[in-house]
């Protein structure tokens, strides 16, 4: 090689932001190869959700409280399964990114706690007034399904 042909290793990735991030990942082996189709599916839609929420800045300006930050903003209006859902997303891809030179030492999303689910106690038992308007009033496999359940625990 003579001098100049080669190429500077700052080259291969010369934009390292958050959208040519995404698009990377979305365009990788990881991705098409190594996710099931219903993966990719939930994937696709939260890197839309941090798409349209941390918008196109440096990957290497993202800090954990950032990530909280958008986390507590999302909690404000989206269900936590949602925001859980989309903080893992972004957990996975700054990993990805961080194998890929885009400026990142550690991963901020790592160690998140998640948004808390529903009041903790669980499952509630039907009422038995309930049970009686699933008995009386249910019809096709909705009834099937009742009674399946219903009978077999």
């Amino acid at each position: 090689f003579e001098r100049g042909d080669v190429p500077i290793l700052s080259d291969a990735v010369p934009k390292k932001s958050l959208h040519t991030l995404i698009d990377d990942f979305l365009g990788s082996a990881e991705f098409n190869q190594e996710l099931g189709a219903r993966t990719q599916e939930q994937y696709a839609t939260a890197l839309a959700d941090i798409k349209a929420k941390l918008g196109d800045g440096a990957v290497k300006d993202i800090g954990r409280p950032d990530v909280l930050f958008i986390r507590d903003k999302m909690a404000k209006t989206w269900a936590p399964s949602r925001v859980n859902r989309t903080v893992k997303t972004l957990r996975r891809l700054l990993s990805f990114g961080i194998d890929r030179g885009y400026g990142l030492t550690h991963n901020p999303a790592a160690k998140i706690p998640k948004i808390r689910q529903g009041d903790g106690s669980g499952w509630k038992p039907w009422e038995p007034e309930a049970i009686q308007v699933a008995m009386s009033d249910s019809v096709g496999i909705a009834r099937t399904a009742f009674y399946l359940a219903y009978f077999t625990g």
